[in-house]
């Protein structure tokens, strides 16, 4: 969790008063956790809620604010693409709340320990891999990562849109066609990368087997062109080699599983990430309507596209990918089949034990979430302390925005997420999630220590030292070069004498 949410807080403290300010060039931005490395994605999010922090917002205000305007509009598209599925207003109601907490059995881990003792890990299942294989939606990404829930505020009334169209519900001009493809274009990649490849996959078969069914309309060709209009504006930023080195790359997420000897790994991991969801899913494809399954099949296919390629660095990040093409429609569509299942026996205590196996199936579908939020929820643990916050309003103070410091690798790093100035790296978890090479950077700064710190200062401008913490210079003697600056009873900061 700490990965997203540090990324995300040392952007908008880089917009604020740090190295991307006070001039914001969204074409060249600068990554504060990684000095010399460009921000490419989830960037939009950080720079909304920078402005709300600009207007005297508290940094929970900053997130949790535009987080629920966003949620408000996912619940309502969710809302009315299961009422375009005639489904009845008292399940509509309850669509969304079924996509954000579905899960599977591996929640049943969690009866055996009484305490959740590593809050590293996902509260869904650990796989008994030691690390989870598929985050859970509703805290470990939503709150963690406010670029999901943008993508899904655009990405949800762009599903409901593209029913209606293809259920000629709606009509659109060219012009609007263009602007309602383009929208997604522009705002996708800068705010979750991974929902701008899931969508524009889902979309490109969902035109493709559109125009199979000879069915034709220039509004889905238009929106194509604008999604691509929209595109261009973000591909030189995604040019760069950081980015495309980890932008494919296939893995099983049952491999480790296998691995240890499961007998049929794809299938525990299925049940343990889903439960009977999919099956419901399969066993009901039947009773949807054509234009129903227009919509949904694309998703199928980017479900098992997705769940082997990944966009990211962790397989398990894939998740969010899923989530944004897959998760969003089979939630109105596994309410849908119940529904239906329901109305197929011709009692009425025929049709009240469907509506119960329902209900139930549901409930253990998702109380993974319940009994996850449970036990994470009391785990909890300071990010910084009162010497962190003093240590970077002297940084804020007597430091130039461009700086580069050297800085102890922890989780939460406060240099950059208060003060927003660059580190030279962060901690090991946060270079893997961001695709930074790790090897290489490590190599090279154990080299420049090797040879007495000769040639730091090409690097970094300052050196903070942990009197407490482990550090990466901690018993290093440095050249008379680097002078301390700055203490209090936790760091010590040295700079370089030019």
């Amino acid at each position: 969790m700490e990965p997203f949410i540090q990324e995300d807080l040392s952007l908008q403290a880089s917009f604020l008063h740090g190295i991307n300010s006070p001039k914001i060039n969204i074409f060249r931005m600068k990554h504060p956790n990684f000095a010399g490395l460009s921000v490419v994605t989830r960037w939009l999010t950080p720079l909304h809620s920078s402005m709300l922090r600009l207007g005297k917002a508290s940094m929970k205000m900053g997130l949790l604010a535009p987080a629920l305007f966003e949620m408000i509009a996912y619940l309502l598209a969710m809302y009315v693409l299961s009422k375009d599925f005639k489904i009845p207003e008292y399940i509509a109601i309850i669509v969304p709340f079924i996509a954000l907490n579905v899960g599977g059995f591996g929640f049943f881990g969690f009866l055996i320990n009484a305490t959740r003792t590593n809050r590293f890990a996902d509260y869904v299942t650990d796989m008994y891999m030691g690390h989870p294989s598929r985050f859970h939606p509703l805290l470990n990404i939503y709150l963690a990562s406010p670029g999901t829930v943008f993508a899904l505020s655009i990405l949800s009334p762009l599903y409901v849109i593209i029913f209606k169209i293809a259920n000629k519900a709606i009509k659109l001009d060219k012009i609007s066609s263009l602007f309602i493809g383009f929208i997604p274009g522009l705002l996708l990649p800068p705010s979750q990368h991974q929902a701008y490849f899931g969508f524009a996959t889902y979309f490109a078969i969902f035109v493709l087997l559109y125009l199979f069914e000879g069915k034709g309309s220039f509004s889905f060709p238009l929106m194509a062109i604008g999604f691509c209009a929209g595109t261009a504006f973000h591909i030189p930023r995604m040019l760069t080699p950081t980015f495309l080195s980890n932008l494919f790359g296939i893995e099983s997420p049952w491999a480790m599983l296998y691995k240890r000897g499961v007998l049929f790994p794809a299938v525990d991991f299925w049940m343990g990430m889903y439960g009977t969801f999919q099956v419901i899913l399969l066993c009901g494809f039947f009773l949807l309507r054509k234009s129903e399954r227009l919509l949904f099949l694309p998703s199928v296919v980017c479900f098992f596209i997705f769940t082997f390629l990944k966009l990211v660095p962790f397989c398990e990040y894939t998740s969010v990918t899923v989530f944004c093409v897959f998760m969003i429609i089979s939630g109105v569509v596994y309410a849908a089949i119940w529904y239906r299942f329901s109305l197929l026996p011709k009692t009425l205590e025929s049709k009240g034990v469907v509506a119960m196996l329902a209900v139930i199936m549901t409930v253990i579908t998702c109380l993974s979430s319940v009994i996850g939020a449970q036990k994470q929820w009391t785990n909890l643990s300071p990010s910084w302390y009162d010497v962190d916050e003093t240590l970077t309003t002297w940084a804020m103070k007597k430091t130039p925005r461009n700086s580069v410091f050297l800085a102890p690798r922890s989780d939460i790093q406060a240099i950059s997420v208060i003060a927003g100035r660059q580190v030279f790296m962060s901690s090991i978890r946060s270079m893997r999630h961001t695709g930074v090479d790790k090897e290489k950077r490590e190599s090279e700064l154990k080299e420049i220590i090797a040879n007495n710190c000769t040639g730091l200062e090409k690097l970094v401008d300052y050196i903070i030292r942990g009197n407490s913490v482990v550090n990466d210079l901690a018993k290093e003697v440095l050249p008379d070069s680097w002078s301390e600056v700055y203490s209090n009873r936790e760091y010590t900061v040295y700079q370089y004498k030019k």
